[in-house]
């Protein structure tokens, strides 16, 4: 993700580094806003309940 988003970013950071600091602040935000919403959709990914992985045979049969 880190990668894409300098992709995509980083003719932004390029461009505004000659110019003012709203600018640089501006661009600054898109790259942090973006890995930020990443790093969410992660850390959510991860929270959530993963699916049952019983070995079928053991449902139907179970061993005694």
């Amino acid at each position: 993700m880190t990668i894409l988003t300098l992709f995509l970013y980083l003719h932004i950071l390029i461009l505004a580094h000659g110019g003012s600091t709203p600018e640089i602040n501006e661009a600054l935000n898109y790259v942090a806003d973006t890995l930020l919403f990443a790093g969410a959709a992660l850390i959510l990914a991860s929270a959530l309940p993963g699916e049952d992985t019983q070995d079928p045979v053991n449902v139907i049969l179970p061993r005694y």
